[in-house]
């Protein structure tokens, strides 16, 4: 596949989808799809996005063509080697323009010192100081999706320098935006930080976000030393746990390794996930167990108000697409299932929990199941179905949606899995452009990272996390045409 032109600069892209409105913004009515997870690839084995029966999407592209986005690095506010994922995508699209992520100011601020001098990390190591005891958790991994390993060692430093000596970890294990079973890596990492691993469990069950309780209460009861499963250290429960599961580190049940190490309701914890979705129902389920918030700390926005943020930079972005169209008196609408609803909601508008005028919003329950490559499907007919429903009545000028399949379903890692996926995409496309053309919609298809285009790593492993491929933009209008064909999420 063709390569980004690097020499190539932003402004040659600042009004991508190239048609001038008239004098009012609302002269046309948008429809935004955005293909979570839905890659531009190589046409190989591994490449279940083109191996999938595609026969509309693929017509799309050609009758119309398509230009390839970037999705990672600096043009969604990443570090440049770093991937790009469904949260910093849907900021991007978002704002049109680039919004500083956290991964990037965290780094800055520890690299600068500012990180040691934040008021509430500060605050948090004098509680600390007088148990002699610190907990930390979250995603230990270097995936920099939901959090960055290495940032744990500014907490680190920052307790040895208040004198507190008994530094505890719960370690949520990763297996999804990095490697399947890598957990070994990042515990040696925090072994040689010389601190405590007090408990360890996939994020399977840390990090729910779709309402199965009993997966985070069985998470959190680790962590708290009940009723859990307990092992001599990290390395014996790993080896136990690879000798009769087959499955990656995300789905490894909560074991505790430091019975002096559990938490309790007097104890400071430092939650070091900048993104926050997946640690809503984590975080609450921990408040009930009886930690104070005030003792309870987060580096990512938390939407909850009793929970204060430590304030790393994170602001609301001005002017998104969404207060664009409502300052105009537009109506609009945002369209997800559970997996996905924060991101056309939450993210697509700036990191705010404001709910613009005139915006509704339709929250399709997603299917309870272990993986999702036992239901590739998802409930993506249920939200064609639900928005087809709604539009018949309702008239918007703009709507967001979000078919989360690829995305999800890629992580499964089950190549098969997602060439199903793509299948039912492509039927559920059928059905609603042609319906949403004619009510008058231009029709916009793009995606917000890779990830079911590349199933196998260049060793022939199975690969289950987030890619750099570009994605597609696709414009379906009859008398537009495309006229440049790279830009990135920015340019949307």
């Amino acid at each position: 596949m063709n390569k980004f032109p690097e020499n190539l600069q932003h402004e040659a892209f600042t009004n991508f989808l190239f048609y001038k409105m008239t004098n009012s913004p609302l002269s046309k009515k948008a429809y935004l799809i955005i293909l979570d997870g839905y890659g531009l690839g190589n046409h190989d084995a591994g490449d279940a996005i083109f191996n999938g029966k595609s026969e509309y999407i693929d017509g799309l592209m050609k009758q119309y063509g398509y230009a390839q986005l970037k999705t990672h690095g600096a043009v969604v506010g990443l570090p440049e080697f770093q991937t790009g994922g469904s949260e910093v995508g849907h900021i991007t699209i978002g704002a049109g323009r680039e919004v500083k992520h956290l991964l990037t100011k965290i780094n800055d601020q520890i690299d600068s010192g500012k990180f040691f001098t934040n008021e509430k990390l500060k605050r948090l190591m004098q509680s600390a100081k007088k148990q002699n005891i610190l907990h930390i958790t979250g995603l230990m991994s270097d995936g920099g999706i939901h959090s960055f390993i290495h940032h744990i060692s500014g907490v680190v430093q920052m307790a040895q320098q208040a004198n507190i000596e008994n530094i505890y970890v719960h370690a949520i294990l990763d297996g999804r935006d990095v490697g399947e079973r890598t957990a070994k890596k990042y515990l040696t990492i925090l072994d040689n930080l010389g601190i405590k691993i007090a408990s360890i469990g996939g994020r399977f069950y840390g990090m729910d976000r779709d309402n199965n309780w009993e997966r985070v209460e069985e998470a959190v009861n680790c962590m708290i030393g009940v009723g859990s499963s307990v092992e001599e250290n990290w390395k014996t429960a790993l080896d136990t746990y690879y000798k009769i599961s087959e499955d990656s580190d995300y789905y490894m049940p909560p074991v505790l390794l430091e019975k002096s190490g559990v938490i309790t309701k007097d104890s400071v914890v430092i939650n070091i996930n900048y993104r926050t979705d997946r640690m809503m129902m984590f975080s609450q389920k921990l408040l009930e167990f009886g930690v104070s918030s005030q003792n309870y700390g987060i580096f990512g926005p938390y939407s909850d108000d009793a929970i204060q943020p430590f304030n790393f930079g994170v602001s609301s972005v001005k002017n998104t697409i969404g207060e664009v169209v409502a300052n105009a008196g537009g109506a609009q609408l945002r369209i997800s299932e559970t997996e996905k609803f924060n991101h056309v909601t939450f993210f697509m508008s700036g990191q705010t929990k404001i709910k613009f005028q005139n915006e509704e919003r339709i929250l399709v329950p997603s299917p309870k199941c272990k993986s999702y490559a036992e239901k590739p499907e998802m409930s993506a007919r249920e939200q064609t179905d639900a928005l087809i429903e709604k539009v018949e009545k309702n008239e918007y000028n703009l709507i967001i949606q979000n078919y989360a399949n690829a995305d999800l379903v890629g992580h499964s890692g089950s190549e098969k899995a997602v060439e199903k996926a793509v299948e039912v995409l492509d039927e559920c496309l059928k059905k609603i452009i042609p319906f949403a053309l004619k009510k008058g919609y231009q029709v916009f298809i793009t995606a917000d990272h890779g990830n079911g285009e590349c199933m196998f790593t260049e060793n022939g492993e199975v690969n289950s996390s987030h890619t750099k491929n570009f994605v597609p933009f696709i414009m379906v209008d009859e008398n537009k045409i495309l006229k440049h064909r790279f830009g990135s999420l920015q340019d949307i």
